[in-house]
């Protein structure tokens, strides 16, 4: 059981790692285009 927690625990802070990884790439890609 704790081995199902620590799996869950550690999926979701995957993902969060992989959005926000993904969002910063998206906000500096957003910030190149505007200023050229």
């Amino acid at each position: 059981m704790n081995e199902n927690l620590l799996d869950s625990s550690a999926l979701l802070i995957f993902f969060m790692i992989i959005s926000f990884v993904l969002a910063t790439l998206y906000i500096r890609e957003r910030m190149k285009s505007s200023k050229e």
